[in-house]
């Protein structure tokens, strides 16, 4: 019931009232709990408890919910003070004052409840894809390609897929804590924010994008790589999802399928599915050229497809997961 969600103060066993001692505090514990025989608060009651029995979002609490509503309802507009609430207050005043807020209450509390019962259950339809972009540089060729990925993912079903694109560049992802090395005194570490994101229980892929630096993956997606194995291999808790990767280098064949390859084997490590990016272009995954180093690969034609493909690919079997 939900009245054993509140607190121990407010519920009290059924007694004879003497109206003109009873505190504010102690009308509203009445109020909440059923026990008031008055014939306005017994429909305020049973209002309140028919749109009680709508689940609230995340686990809020009924209790808080009702709280912030009554107090914005103008219920306890009467009681400005803390020591308001403390003292006696004539039961007519108090009623009148409920009276003037349950209309108030009843709207607002029915329509906050449902309205957070329907974007949960809309939430916990949606599969979540997120691509991390593990270049220096912030907004340039990793994170456009991954934004193309994104697309071509949601566009599958806008309803019921989520997207994030998490960039490196501005974020400090130290490598110390993956090899069992305390970190030095003020130093920063980015990946615990990183990593809340891909521990998302709606998380179904994960997109994994690096530029091309000597044949290999940068040294920003290395570090991602040994802290991801830090946080989520112990346990394999990505075991089962899906891991796609993404590489951008400064020629047509400028060693994007290394890159490819290497990110792979090490998401494989997770127990992750690997997935490439699918018909018609069916290779590896997302491999795009930084043309004449302008950072601008709208003009890569094939890099493009292949990237789209990916994300098509990858949310098509989100779906089914």
């Amino acid at each position: 019931m939900w009245q054993e969600r509140l607190p121990r103060h407010l519920v009290r066993p059924r007694q004879r009232l003497d109206y003109q001692d009873s505190t504010p505090r102690q009308y509203v514990g009445f109020l909440w709990s059923g026990r008031l025989s008055n014939g306005t608060t017994v429909a305020i009651v049973s209002a309140l408890t028919k749109m009680l029995r709508v689940p609230t979002k995340g686990g809020r609490s009924v209790r808080r919910t009702v709280f912030s509503l009554l107090k914005t309802s103008g219920l306890f507009v009467r009681f400005r003070r803390r020591d308001d609430m403390t003292q006696p207050c004539e039961r007519r005043a108090f009623l009148h004052q409920v009276g003037l807020g349950s209309a108030m209450i009843g709207a607002g509390l029915g329509g906050s409840l449902l309205a957070e019962e329907a974007e949960s259950q809309r939430q916990s339809k949606t599969v979540k894809i997120v691509a991390v972009s593990c270049s220096p540089r912030k907004g340039k060729t990793t994170a456009q390609g991954l934004k193309i990925v994104l697309d071509a993912a949601k566009a599958v079903a806008p309803e019921k897929i989520e997207t994030v694109l998490i960039e490196l560049a501005d974020l400090r992802i130290p490598v110390e804590p993956a090899l069992g090395i305390p970190l030095p005194p003020g130093e920063r570490d980015d990946f615990p924010a990183v990593a809340e994101q891909i521990a998302d229980p709606r998380l179904k892929a994960l997109i994994v994008g690096s530029p091309v630096h000597y044949a290999n993956m940068s040294t920003l997606c290395k570090a991602f790589i040994d802290r991801l194995g830090q946080v989520f291999r112990k346990e394999f808790k990505l075991s089962g999802k899906l891991a796609g990767a993404l590489a951008v280098g400064a020629a047509r064949n400028g060693g994007q399928e290394y890159v490819l390859d290497s990110i792979h084997r090490a998401l494989m490590c997770h127990e992750m599915a690997i997935v490439g990016d699918g018909r018609p272009t069916g290779h590896f995954g997302a491999t795009l050229w930084n043309n004449g180093g302008n950072d601008d690969i709208s003009t890569d034609e094939f890099g493009v497809k292949t990237a789209q493909n990916l994300g098509r690919h990858i949310a098509e079997l989100a779906l089914k997961l």
